[in-house]
């Protein structure tokens, strides 16, 4: 991540849409391209801030982290209208609009039917189609790719969105079509991926509305200055040395192929055309219905939360497991917030949270107890699971006076005393540039719910204990994605938790824990307290327990 960027969400209705944002001075706003994610503009993004602008980057509604709209279809009118609303929420009048592909074509509507809130639009790869390839892409363009039990809709994912950087359209290979840049490296490749997963077959709905729309339509019907950047390497481009006239409003800027290079000629367009100057949009974010996702600000980055539960009553602090995120634990923190307040923090370096330079256990704990503390929650109780138990005992540890019961589920623990324990257990998430490094990481995660250890693949290492409901494809699907949003810290967090004497650690406390465990659980202790499978009984023990320490305490 670039050091420049930070994060946050703005509640639209009961919706949240998630956006990057860098810098101060008039405000721009970029719209990304389909299927990604704002994270694709994080270059474009710190070029504008270090040149004096507040850079504003949305997620498209159902696509990245923010929330789609609702309806059986989407247009980029739906999508336009979404993005005033958008703007309104974060307090913006007057901004100028920078938009890539599918982002061209919602700052192109946004400006068409608001001319008077834009200054100017850099249209970055404006989509030109004829009806009979709008309609011809529309119908071809989005083969299903349901989720396997192999895990081999993960190599058909990485395959499909590296074909787009070799062919123009991905789906008509042949001479005629090359797509005329290079082939992002593997890392590249790997985020944009990420990006499709964490969107779901839903990454169709904006997408396609794209295919669907009359860009050169859409443009006649604009007012403001609008800029066409052509930069050689972007496939649309090619459309535009057809156009035999533009309105006049309109100018082909022909750029680079090095995109800092021709960052330095947009920066120059936007200075002509400058916008509003707002302070401090980003305060809020807070949903109004059911979980709502933020961010809270830690040294060396953001830690990412989800929220629920009434406004009132003791907090409980939720550490899902680590390496992992909340989002693991959707199901639960939904059950657990219909009696009080529920706060769940994903780790440094894992799931949505930046690294923040973690290094050992007693750094996790202090920046997740500073995450706590810059909450403001000076009384409440810890509920964690897994790795998150490390976290959750040096937490208590490092605050002994702020919480009152803890209550951890299936600490990890080796299976084995082996020195390169570790190293089998968790090797690095490295990119391949044939995308095989997700099919092994799906394997590895499958027999994780298998066999202890994982890599014992025998049948003396074999338990079979609730591994039917564990083994479903769309509950591995989410797994899978929570490692892979922490690719990066993958293996190092899995050597700190997995080097962690937790459940030793938690006797020292000083004040009543409780151990339980599902059978089912990869770290599951015959001596802890039993959890029900099933997530009502097990909500109800879990409640029952956390009730029990806070009347020891």
């Amino acid at each position: 991540m670039f050091d420049l960027i930070r994060r946050a969400f703005v509640a639209v209705g009961s919706r949240q849409i998630h956006l990057r944002h860098a810098g101060r001075g008039p405000t721009v706003v970029l719209i990304h391209r389909a299927p990604t994610s704002s994270r694709s503009l994080d270059l474009e993004i710190e070029a504008l801030a270090r040149a004096g602008f507040l850079a504003v980057a949305l997620d498209i509604p159902g696509l990245g982290l923010s929330d789609s709209i609702e309806g059986p279809r989407i247009e980029i009118e739906d999508l336009a209208e979404d993005l005033a609303r958008t703007l309104d929420a974060l307090g913006f009048r007057r901004v100028a609009l920078h938009g890539s592909h599918t982002g061209a074509l919602i700052a192109a509507a946004f400006a068409r039917d608001h001319p008077e809130r834009v200054t100017a639009l850099l249209a970055d790869g404006y989509p030109f189609f004829g009806p009979r390839e709008r309609t011809h892409l529309a119908a071809n363009y989005f083969p299903s790719n349901d989720t396997r039990w192999d895990g081999a809709h993960l190599l058909w994912l990485w395959a499909r969105y590296r074909e787009q950087h070799l062919f123009w359209p991905w789906n008509s290979p042949g001479e005629a079509t090359p797509a005329g840049c290079d082939v992002p490296d593997p890392e590249f490749l790997h985020e944009g991926v990420i990006d499709m997963l964490r969107a779901g077959s839903g990454y169709q709905r904006a997408y396609a509305a794209a295919f669907r729309c009359s860009g050169d339509e859409l443009l006649a019907s604009v007012r403001v200055p609008v800029y066409l950047l052509a930069y050689p390497d972007d496939p649309l481009t090619g459309a535009l040395n057809s156009l035999t006239e533009l309105p006049r409003n309109c100018v082909v800027e022909r750029l680079p192929s090095d995109r800092i290079a021709g960052m330095t000629r947009e920066v120059e367009l936007l200075c002509r055309h400058p916008a509003d100057v707002v302070e401090a949009p980003f305060a809020g974010g807070m949903g109004t219905v059911g979980t709502s996702r933020a961010y809270v600000d830690v040294e060396r980055g953001q830690l990412a939360l989800r929220v629920g539960g009434p406004k009132t009553g003791r907090p409980l602090v939720v550490l899902p497991p680590i390496p992992g995120s909340a989002w693991m634990l959707n199901d639960e923190i939904r059950a657990l917030s219909q009696t009080r307040p529920v706060v769940a923090i994903d780790a440094p370096g894992c799931g949505d949270s930046d690294p923040c330079g973690v290094v050992d256990a007693e750094s996790l704990g202090g920046l997740v107890a500073q995450a706590i503390d810059r909450l403001g929650l000076t009384d409440f109780d810890l509920y964690a699971v897994n790795g998150g138990c490390t976290a959750a005992v040096e937490v208590a540890r490092q605050r002994p006076r702020l919480d009152r019961s803890v209550v951890l589920e299936s600490p990890v623990r080796q299976h084995q005393t082996r020195p390169d324990y570790a190293d089998r257990y968790a090797p690095p998430i490295e990119p391949r540039w044939d995308g095989t490094h997700l099919l092994t990481l799906w394997h590895m995660t499958r027999a994780r719910h298998l066999f202890r250890p994982w890599y014992e693949q025998r049948l003396v290492a074999r338990y079979t204990a609730g591994s039917g409901r564990r083994l479903d494809a769309e509950m591995l699907d989410r797994e899978l994605l929570a490692y892979l949003g922490s690719w990066r810290s993958y293996a190092s967090i899995w050597r700190l938790v997995l080097g962690h004497a937790t459940v030793q650690q938690s006797r020292q406390i000083g004040r009543r824990v409780a151990l339980i465990s599902q059978a089912s659980d990869e770290f599951h202790d015959p001596t802890m307290r039993l959890l029900p499978e099933a997530l009502a009984p097990r909500i109800a023990v879990l409640l029952g327990v956390l009730n029990q320490c806070a009347s020891d305490c």
